[in-house]
């Protein structure tokens, strides 16, 4: 059993010791051993081999899907894929099937095609060299996989006849472009975006209710890279514009996103329980605002839909539980901001309290980000507590004598922190609340963390 040297003991002997007890937890390069991820309430599906970010699956046509670029280990070694896409094997004539879909120590998708039989069994991979991302239930004779269904939001602009109608803010937005879009003749484009320059699409008639899907996807692509303060804010609204749950950020690093990738469509998988929407709402709006300023903005999106991957003994979703909880606690884990966006409805921000978010990972706050629709003054305070002492008061504020603050500008930033509590533990609530303001609508509260492993 590996030990530390006793001291005054092991002569000539405690090199031998104390390497022992350092390859317990170091590479022979002296590189740290990666642990693996353990899900909530269970271990690691195959010990050292996980997702570490991206690694989405998403069904394209037919029997192709595309396979987001991952970062994920294998066996304690980290591995990176780019963006690819893989098509399954037509379907068996006289019985069902189960496929798998993965990644390999070369970087490369792969497919295992399972055995057709009337109760079909998933095939295996090597865990030495491969990673399961996904599996799909091929029905007999199907052309497409088992259950997977999309409602598309924006294809061609067709409008609600097809898809959901779109607007702008302005004229920086184009609805039906026709400048490089990634599949037919058009694109939603934004040329020369200004902080607060927004898209939004609108359904036809009814509603939906987000939770009944799995996921946003979408594909963007950058005529040139973006400078580093510059995102996209992304909000479901109801009937009377009025965002439900939380704006997502797409900047640089999150959901897969390269900001100085300008050759070719980023597939962006946004899982959509990060919207915090309540089960039930009625949601007729989607809405992209760009945010931030400095250097020039612009993108081309496409392909724009909600999709559903159902659940049960036929599962085409491709995680089973404990893998679907590994992916959530990696996903977020792997966030390297905590967002708050703070909306006057189309007039002026009020004092008070604007929400609470419970963080469900630990980290330290190492950056404090303000951006504001326009040039004004705001001074936004975070209180933290306990879920079981919710709600947190202003007994529990966190920014000491310095808490974000922006003074007759647009944005502010800082890396001191003078005098914070940065340490948030797994649960932990944060408070938002607005100690005064004049003349900002809309104001975006960045908090840049690094998680505590």
């Amino acid at each position: 059993m590996a030990r530390l040297p006793t001291v005054g003991g092991d002569i000539n002997n405690w090199g031998t010791v104390l390497n022992e007890f350092l390859s317990v937890g170091h590479n022979p390069d002296g590189t740290l051993v990666v642990p693996p991820v353990q899900p909530p309430g269970g271990t690691a599906t195959t010990a050292g081999n996980f997702v570490s970010t991206g690694g989405f699956v998403i069904w394209q046509t037919g029997l192709t899907f595309l396979v987001s670029a991952t970062t994920y280990v294998i066996q304690n070694t980290e591995y990176t894929s780019i963006q690819q896409s893989i098509t399954l094997d037509a379907a068996n004539g006289s019985n069902p099937r189960i496929d798998v879909i993965g990644l390999d120590t070369s970087g490369t998708v792969f497919k295992v095609t399972g055995t057709a039989a009337a109760s079909p069994s998933e095939p295996n991979v090597d865990p030495i060299t491969q990673l399961q991302l996904a599996f799909v239930t091929i029905a007999t004779g199907a052309t497409t996989p088992t259950g997977i269904s999309n409602t598309s939001i924006y294809a061609e602009a067709l409008g609600s006849a097809a898809e959901w109608d779109w607007t702008v803010s302005g004229s920086h937005w184009v609805v039906a472009s026709t400048t490089d879009p990634r599949t037919g003749t058009k694109c939603l484009r934004g040329t020369a975006l200004i902080n607060n320059d927004f898209a939004t699409g609108t359904i036809g008639s009814g509603n939906v209710d987000i939770n009944n899907f799995d996921r946003l996807v979408f594909y963007i692509k950058l005529p040139a890279a973006w400078s580093s303060g510059r995102s996209i804010a992304i909000e479901f609204l109801n009937s009377s514009s009025v965002r439900q749950g939380v704006a997502v950020s797409l900047a640089d690093g999150l959901w897969g996103f390269s900001r100085t990738n300008i050759t070719t469509y980023q597939v962006i998988v946004i899982p959509t329980i990060y919207f915090q929407v309540q089960a039930g709402t009625a949601i007729t709006k989607l809405r992209f605002t760009a945010i931030g300023s400095g250097g020039s903005m612009a993108c081309g999106i496409d392909d724009v839909s909600l999709q559903v991957h159902p659940t049960g003994s036929v599962t085409v979703s491709g995680l089973t539980q404990d893998q679907a909880d590994a992916r959530y606690l990696q996903l977020t884990a792997a966030g390297e901001s905590i967002e708050f966006v703070i909306e006057g409805g189309g007039a002026v921000i009020t004092t008070g309290v604007k929400g609470d978010l419970e963080i469900p990972f630990a980290c330290t706050i190492t950056q404090a980000t303000l951006l504001a629709d326009q040039s004004g003054s705001i001074v936004v305070n975070i209180w933290k507590d306990t879920y079981a002492n919710f709600p947190p008061t202003v007994a529990d504020k966190i920014t000491a004598s310095a808490p974000p603050t922006i003074s007759t500008a647009t944005k502010s930033q800082d890396t001191t922190l003078t005098g914070w509590t940065t340490t948030i533990a797994v649960g932990d609530i944060l408070r938002f609340n607005v100690d005064s303001i004049t003349t900002c609508q809309r104001v975006t509260l960045s908090l840049k963390v690094t998680r505590i492993q």
